[in-house]
Protein backbone atom coordinates (compact mmCIF):
# COMPACT_ATOMS: atom_id res chain seq x y z
CA UNK A 1 0.00 0.00 0.00
CA UNK A 2 1.34 3.75 -0.54
CA UNK A 3 3.01 5.04 2.56
CA UNK A 4 0.21 8.32 2.05
CA UNK A 5 -2.94 5.26 1.67
CA UNK A 6 -1.36 3.46 4.99
CA UNK A 7 -1.33 7.07 6.36
CA UNK A 8 -5.05 8.40 5.66
CA UNK A 9 -6.13 4.63 6.29
CA UNK A 10 -5.25 5.61 9.78
CA UNK A 11 -6.60 8.75 10.53
CA UNK A 12 -9.92 7.25 8.67
CA UNK A 13 -10.03 5.40 11.88
CA UNK A 14 -9.18 7.44 14.11
CA UNK A 15 -11.32 10.26 13.50
CA UNK A 16 -10.96 12.43 10.52
CA UNK A 17 -14.30 12.87 9.35
CA UNK A 18 -15.58 10.32 6.74
CA UNK A 19 -18.06 11.90 4.76
CA UNK A 20 -19.44 8.80 2.71
CA UNK A 21 -18.77 5.30 2.82
CA UNK A 22 -20.57 4.20 0.08
CA UNK A 23 -18.51 4.83 -2.82
CA UNK A 24 -14.65 3.69 -2.68
CA UNK A 25 -12.07 5.81 -1.85
CA UNK A 26 -9.75 7.00 -5.17
CA UNK A 27 -6.21 7.65 -4.19
CA UNK A 28 -5.79 9.96 -1.32
CA UNK A 29 -3.86 12.40 -1.76
CA UNK A 30 -1.57 14.98 0.29
CA UNK A 31 -2.65 18.58 0.33
CA UNK A 32 0.18 19.46 2.73
CA UNK A 33 2.90 20.57 0.15
CA UNK A 34 5.93 22.13 2.29
CA UNK A 35 7.69 25.39 0.81
CA UNK A 36 10.49 26.31 2.11
CA UNK A 37 12.77 29.89 2.28
CA UNK A 38 16.12 30.56 2.65
CA UNK A 39 17.17 29.76 6.24
CA UNK A 40 14.56 27.03 6.90
CA UNK A 41 15.78 23.70 7.92
CA UNK A 42 15.46 21.23 5.21
CA UNK A 43 17.32 18.46 7.03
CA UNK A 44 13.90 16.72 7.77
CA UNK A 45 12.30 17.30 4.42
CA UNK A 46 11.48 13.78 2.66
CA UNK A 47 11.90 14.41 -0.15
CA UNK A 48 14.20 17.64 -0.32
CA UNK A 49 12.86 20.36 -1.92
CA UNK A 50 13.76 21.21 -5.16
CA UNK A 51 13.10 25.23 -4.93
CA UNK A 52 14.06 27.16 -2.09
CA UNK A 53 12.22 30.46 -1.97
CA UNK A 54 12.67 34.32 -0.30
CA UNK A 55 9.83 36.02 1.87
CA UNK A 56 8.38 38.81 0.41
CA UNK A 57 9.73 41.66 2.54
CA UNK A 58 6.29 42.87 4.62
CA UNK A 59 4.45 39.74 3.87
CA UNK A 60 4.44 37.59 6.93
CA UNK A 61 2.19 37.43 9.83
CA UNK A 62 2.22 35.08 12.44
CA UNK A 63 -0.43 34.71 14.98
CA UNK A 64 1.45 34.90 18.76
CA UNK A 65 0.60 32.94 21.41
CA UNK A 66 -0.36 29.57 19.70
CA UNK A 67 -1.11 26.71 22.08
CA UNK A 68 1.59 24.14 21.38
CA UNK A 69 1.15 21.21 18.81
CA UNK A 70 -0.84 17.99 19.86
CA UNK A 71 -1.40 14.60 18.41
CA UNK A 72 -5.07 13.30 18.40
CA UNK A 73 -3.04 9.30 18.67
CA UNK A 74 -5.99 6.91 17.66
CA UNK A 75 -8.53 8.39 20.66
CA UNK A 76 -8.75 11.62 19.79
CA UNK A 77 -10.14 13.54 16.71
CA UNK A 78 -9.45 16.62 14.65
CA UNK A 79 -12.72 18.16 14.93
CA UNK A 80 -12.36 18.13 18.28
CA UNK A 81 -8.43 19.29 18.48
CA UNK A 82 -8.84 22.13 16.15
CA UNK A 83 -11.71 23.46 17.80
CA UNK A 84 -9.89 22.95 21.41
CA UNK A 85 -6.56 25.00 19.62
CA UNK A 86 -9.03 27.90 18.71
CA UNK A 87 -11.16 27.96 21.92
CA UNK A 88 -7.49 27.95 24.13
CA UNK A 89 -5.51 30.16 21.73
CA UNK A 90 -9.08 32.89 22.64
CA UNK A 91 -9.09 32.04 25.90
CA UNK A 92 -5.22 32.83 26.37
CA UNK A 93 -5.14 36.43 24.21
CA UNK A 94 -8.81 37.51 25.26
CA UNK A 95 -7.72 39.60 28.29
CA UNK A 96 -5.48 42.59 26.68
CA UNK A 97 -4.08 43.06 30.50
CA UNK A 98 -3.48 39.37 31.08
CA UNK A 99 -2.58 37.32 28.47
CA UNK A 100 -1.95 34.12 29.52
CA UNK A 101 1.37 32.05 28.24
CA UNK A 102 -0.64 29.75 25.56
CA UNK A 103 2.13 27.18 25.94
CA UNK A 104 1.72 26.92 29.59
CA UNK A 105 -1.67 27.61 30.57
CA UNK A 106 -2.41 26.97 34.23
CA UNK A 107 -4.97 24.12 34.97
CA UNK A 108 -8.21 26.28 35.39
CA UNK A 109 -7.35 27.37 31.90
CA UNK A 110 -6.47 24.45 29.78
CA UNK A 111 -8.84 23.40 27.79
CA UNK A 112 -9.14 19.53 27.62
CA UNK A 113 -8.30 18.13 23.70
CA UNK A 114 -10.06 14.97 24.43
CA UNK A 115 -12.49 16.61 26.81
CA UNK A 116 -13.95 18.88 23.60
CA UNK A 117 -15.42 15.87 21.97
CA UNK A 118 -18.29 16.48 23.93
CA UNK A 119 -19.60 18.92 21.14
CA UNK A 120 -18.08 17.31 18.73
CA UNK A 121 -18.89 13.63 19.13
CA UNK A 122 -22.16 14.22 20.85
CA UNK A 123 -25.80 12.89 18.86
CA UNK A 124 -27.01 16.02 17.90
CA UNK A 125 -30.43 15.98 19.07
CA UNK A 126 -29.46 14.17 22.56
CA UNK A 127 -27.64 15.74 24.96
CA UNK A 128 -25.04 14.12 26.94
CA UNK A 129 -24.22 11.70 24.74
CA UNK A 130 -20.57 10.67 23.39
CA UNK A 131 -20.25 8.12 20.34
CA UNK A 132 -16.53 7.42 19.57
CA UNK A 133 -17.40 6.25 15.98
CA UNK A 134 -19.55 8.97 15.14
CA UNK A 135 -23.00 8.03 12.48
CA UNK A 136 -24.17 11.42 12.78
CA UNK A 137 -22.81 14.90 12.74
CA UNK A 138 -22.81 18.65 13.49
CA UNK A 139 -20.78 21.01 11.01
CA UNK A 140 -18.30 22.80 12.87
CA UNK A 141 -20.12 25.93 12.79
CA UNK A 142 -23.37 24.79 14.54
CA UNK A 143 -20.66 23.48 17.16
CA UNK A 144 -19.11 26.16 17.60
CA UNK A 145 -22.61 28.09 18.19
CA UNK A 146 -23.47 25.50 20.03
CA UNK A 147 -20.59 25.86 22.28
CA UNK A 148 -21.41 29.76 22.84
CA UNK A 149 -25.12 28.53 23.81
CA UNK A 150 -24.03 26.53 26.36
CA UNK A 151 -22.19 29.70 27.80
CA UNK A 152 -18.36 28.40 26.79
CA UNK A 153 -18.47 25.89 29.27
CA UNK A 154 -15.37 23.29 28.63
CA UNK A 155 -13.83 20.35 30.67
CA UNK A 156 -10.22 20.87 32.03
CA UNK A 157 -7.05 19.18 31.32
CA UNK A 158 -6.70 18.64 35.07
CA UNK A 159 -9.77 16.00 34.63
CA UNK A 160 -9.03 14.40 31.09
CA UNK A 161 -5.51 14.91 30.80
CA UNK A 162 -5.41 13.50 26.90
CA UNK A 163 -1.75 11.92 27.18
CA UNK A 164 -2.90 9.92 30.29
CA UNK A 165 -6.17 8.63 28.22
CA UNK A 166 -4.27 7.52 24.68
CA UNK A 167 -1.61 6.24 26.33
CA UNK A 168 -2.88 2.49 25.67
CA UNK A 169 -3.34 3.23 22.70
CA UNK A 170 -0.78 5.14 20.94
CA UNK A 171 1.62 2.45 19.58
CA UNK A 172 2.53 2.30 15.84
CA UNK A 173 1.11 0.59 12.72
CA UNK A 174 -2.63 -0.59 13.78
CA UNK A 175 -1.93 -2.21 16.85
CA UNK A 176 -3.35 0.83 18.57
CA UNK A 177 -6.15 1.12 16.49
CA UNK A 178 -7.06 -2.51 17.43
CA UNK A 179 -6.81 -2.21 21.13
CA UNK A 180 -8.86 1.04 20.99
CA UNK A 181 -11.68 -1.20 18.62
CA UNK A 182 -11.13 -3.80 21.39
CA UNK A 183 -11.90 -1.72 24.47
CA UNK A 184 -14.85 -0.32 23.20
CA UNK A 185 -16.44 -3.59 22.08
CA UNK A 186 -15.81 -4.30 25.66
CA UNK A 187 -17.88 -1.86 26.80
CA UNK A 188 -20.34 -2.46 24.52
CA UNK A 189 -20.62 -5.42 25.79
CA UNK A 190 -20.34 -4.54 29.44
CA UNK A 191 -23.52 -2.30 28.58
CA UNK A 192 -25.46 -4.44 27.00
CA UNK A 193 -25.35 -7.63 29.67
CA UNK A 194 -26.50 -4.94 32.06
CA UNK A 195 -29.02 -2.59 30.23
CA UNK A 196 -32.47 -2.56 32.39
CA UNK A 197 -30.74 -3.28 35.31
CA UNK A 198 -30.53 -0.57 38.56
CA UNK A 199 -28.00 -0.19 40.65
CA UNK A 200 -28.95 -2.50 42.97
CA UNK A 201 -29.05 -5.22 40.48
CA UNK A 202 -25.86 -4.67 38.73
CA UNK A 203 -23.07 -7.26 40.23
CA UNK A 204 -19.80 -5.66 41.62
CA UNK A 205 -16.79 -6.11 39.07
CA UNK A 206 -13.41 -5.36 40.19
CA UNK A 207 -11.81 -6.80 37.13
CA UNK A 208 -14.04 -4.01 35.04
CA UNK A 209 -12.73 -1.53 37.02
CA UNK A 210 -9.35 -2.16 36.34
CA UNK A 211 -9.84 -3.04 32.51
CA UNK A 212 -10.95 0.54 32.15
CA UNK A 213 -8.58 2.63 34.36
CA UNK A 214 -5.70 0.40 33.06
CA UNK A 215 -6.58 1.05 29.51
CA UNK A 216 -8.32 4.75 29.66
CA UNK A 217 -6.60 6.31 32.24
CA UNK A 218 -10.09 7.01 33.80
CA UNK A 219 -10.51 6.79 37.61
CA UNK A 220 -13.58 5.04 38.01
CA UNK A 221 -15.28 3.35 41.06
CA UNK A 222 -17.56 0.76 41.51
CA UNK A 223 -20.54 3.76 42.51
CA UNK A 224 -19.64 5.76 39.41
CA UNK A 225 -19.54 2.40 36.80
CA UNK A 226 -22.76 1.10 37.81
CA UNK A 227 -24.58 5.02 37.62
CA UNK A 228 -22.98 5.32 34.17
CA UNK A 229 -24.46 1.34 33.75
CA UNK A 230 -28.06 2.51 34.28
CA UNK A 231 -28.38 5.49 31.48
CA UNK A 232 -30.62 4.30 28.84
CA UNK A 233 -28.17 4.09 25.82
CA UNK A 234 -24.68 3.38 24.81
CA UNK A 235 -24.09 6.66 23.98
CA UNK A 236 -25.20 8.30 26.81
CA UNK A 237 -23.47 5.41 29.30
CA UNK A 238 -20.26 5.92 27.57
CA UNK A 239 -20.60 9.82 28.29
CA UNK A 240 -21.10 9.59 31.75
CA UNK A 241 -18.45 6.56 31.83
CA UNK A 242 -15.96 9.27 30.65
CA UNK A 243 -17.14 12.77 31.23
CA UNK A 244 -19.06 12.70 34.92
CA UNK A 245 -17.24 14.29 37.73
CA UNK A 246 -15.24 17.06 35.90
CA UNK A 247 -16.19 20.13 36.54
CA UNK A 248 -16.65 22.43 33.88
CA UNK A 249 -14.81 25.83 33.02
CA UNK A 250 -17.35 28.32 31.49
CA UNK A 251 -15.06 30.05 28.83
CA UNK A 252 -14.10 31.48 26.45
CA UNK A 253 -17.44 33.86 26.33
CA UNK A 254 -18.40 36.24 25.24
CA UNK A 255 -17.85 35.21 21.44
CA UNK A 256 -19.45 35.49 17.81
CA UNK A 257 -18.47 32.72 16.14
CA UNK A 258 -18.06 34.18 12.22
CA UNK A 259 -18.29 32.01 9.43
CA UNK A 260 -16.99 32.28 5.72
CA UNK A 261 -18.66 31.82 3.21
CA UNK A 262 -22.29 32.30 4.35
CA UNK A 263 -25.22 30.25 2.99
CA UNK A 264 -26.10 30.80 -0.45
CA UNK A 265 -22.70 32.70 -1.29
CA UNK A 266 -20.85 31.57 -4.79
CA UNK A 267 -17.16 32.03 -3.05
CA UNK A 268 -14.53 30.08 -5.08
CA UNK A 269 -11.45 28.33 -3.24
CA UNK A 270 -9.22 31.72 -4.47
CA UNK A 271 -11.76 33.47 -2.69
CA UNK A 272 -11.58 31.58 0.60
CA UNK A 273 -7.93 32.17 0.59
CA UNK A 274 -8.21 35.70 0.27
CA UNK A 275 -10.46 35.89 2.97
CA UNK A 276 -8.10 33.40 5.02
CA UNK A 277 -5.12 35.88 4.42
CA UNK A 278 -7.30 39.02 5.32
CA UNK A 279 -8.65 37.15 8.88
CA UNK A 280 -4.81 36.30 9.44
CA UNK A 281 -4.02 39.99 8.93
CA UNK A 282 -6.57 40.99 11.44
CA UNK A 283 -4.87 39.01 14.16
CA UNK A 284 -6.78 35.80 14.36
CA UNK A 285 -6.12 32.46 13.75
CA UNK A 286 -8.45 30.12 11.42
CA UNK A 287 -10.55 26.88 12.30
CA UNK A 288 -10.48 25.28 8.95
CA UNK A 289 -12.83 22.06 9.03
CA UNK A 290 -13.64 21.33 5.50
CA UNK A 291 -9.73 19.97 4.30
CA UNK A 292 -10.47 17.06 1.31
CA UNK A 293 -8.03 14.16 1.82
CA UNK A 294 -8.84 11.53 -0.44
CA UNK A 295 -12.15 11.62 -3.60
CA UNK A 296 -13.98 9.08 -5.14
CA UNK A 297 -13.61 8.42 -8.28
CA UNK A 298 -15.92 11.06 -9.55
CA UNK A 299 -13.93 13.61 -7.89
CA UNK A 300 -16.13 14.10 -4.93
CA UNK A 301 -14.69 14.47 -1.45
CA UNK A 302 -15.01 11.29 0.90
CA UNK A 303 -12.13 11.71 3.55
CA UNK A 304 -11.91 15.36 5.57
CA UNK A 305 -9.75 16.89 8.36
CA UNK A 306 -9.91 19.95 10.00
CA UNK A 307 -7.21 22.05 10.99
CA UNK A 308 -6.15 26.25 12.46
CA UNK A 309 -4.11 28.39 10.48
CA UNK A 310 -2.40 30.68 12.40
CA UNK A 311 0.40 32.35 9.86
CA UNK A 312 0.60 33.40 6.30
CA UNK A 313 3.55 34.18 3.96
CA UNK A 314 4.50 35.25 0.47
CA UNK A 315 7.30 33.72 -1.15
CA UNK A 316 9.14 34.39 -4.53
CA UNK A 317 11.69 32.64 -6.39
CA UNK A 318 14.89 34.71 -6.23
CA UNK A 319 15.00 37.77 -8.58
CA UNK A 320 11.08 36.85 -10.07
CA UNK A 321 8.29 39.49 -9.59
CA UNK A 322 6.01 35.96 -11.49
CA UNK A 323 7.20 32.42 -9.58
CA UNK A 324 5.74 33.50 -6.66
CA UNK A 325 3.57 31.47 -3.77
CA UNK A 326 1.00 32.28 -1.22
CA UNK A 327 2.39 29.63 2.36
CA UNK A 328 -0.13 28.72 5.27
CA UNK A 329 1.06 28.20 8.59
CA UNK A 330 -0.90 24.89 9.44
CA UNK A 331 -1.52 23.77 13.03
CA UNK A 332 -2.21 20.02 12.96
CA UNK A 333 -3.14 18.01 15.47
CA UNK A 334 -0.52 15.01 14.37
CA UNK A 335 2.14 15.98 16.35
CA UNK A 336 5.19 17.68 16.78
CA UNK A 337 6.92 15.16 14.00
CA UNK A 338 4.74 15.63 11.75
CA UNK A 339 5.33 19.81 12.17
CA UNK A 340 9.01 19.12 11.60
CA UNK A 341 8.69 16.86 8.51
CA UNK A 342 6.66 19.69 7.23
CA UNK A 343 8.70 22.75 8.09
CA UNK A 344 6.75 23.38 11.29
CA UNK A 345 3.97 23.69 9.39
CA UNK A 346 4.12 26.28 6.17
CA UNK A 347 2.03 24.67 3.43
CA UNK A 348 1.42 25.58 -0.19
CA UNK A 349 -1.82 27.82 0.44
CA UNK A 350 -3.13 27.16 -3.06
CA UNK A 351 -2.46 23.13 -2.21
CA UNK A 352 -5.15 23.97 1.22
CA UNK A 353 -7.90 26.07 -0.36
CA UNK A 354 -7.91 23.96 -3.73
CA UNK A 355 -8.77 21.00 -1.96
CA UNK A 356 -11.45 22.57 0.23
CA UNK A 357 -15.13 20.90 0.34
CA UNK A 358 -16.91 21.52 -2.31
CA UNK A 359 -20.52 21.35 -3.14
CA UNK A 360 -20.44 19.49 -6.58
CA UNK A 361 -18.19 16.67 -7.59
CA UNK A 362 -15.05 17.79 -9.26
CA UNK A 363 -12.01 20.52 -7.72
CA UNK A 364 -13.29 23.76 -8.89
CA UNK A 365 -16.83 25.72 -8.42
CA UNK A 366 -18.45 26.82 -5.38
CA UNK A 367 -17.14 25.54 -2.24
CA UNK A 368 -19.21 24.77 0.67
CA UNK A 369 -20.63 26.84 3.66
CA UNK A 370 -18.50 27.40 6.37
CA UNK A 371 -15.01 26.45 5.27
CA UNK A 372 -13.36 29.05 7.46
CA UNK A 373 -14.46 30.16 10.74
CA UNK A 374 -12.87 32.29 13.51
CA UNK A 375 -13.94 33.93 16.63
CA UNK A 376 -14.71 38.00 17.37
Amino acid sequence: MHKLTKQLSLLLLSGTVILSSSAVLAEPISPFIPVYVQGDDISRANPKPTVVYQEVKDSTVIIPNMPPVKTQDELGECRAFSMAALMQWYACNRDKNNIIDCNSPPADKAISYFGAMIYTHQDPEVKRTFQPNQDKASSMYDILNRVKINGGDFILESCKPFDRLVNSFSTSGTEGLQKRDQFFAYLKKMYDSNKGKTEADILDCSDCINEINSKAGLNANLASLKKALTRDSYDKFLYALFFSGCDMKRFPSPYDAMAYPIDGSTATSADLKTKIIDILGRGKPVLYPSLCMAYDSSEKCKLGHSVVISGYKKVCVKGSNTQCKDVFKVHNSWGEEWQKMNNDGWIDADSITDNVYKHEPGKSGRISSASALWLD
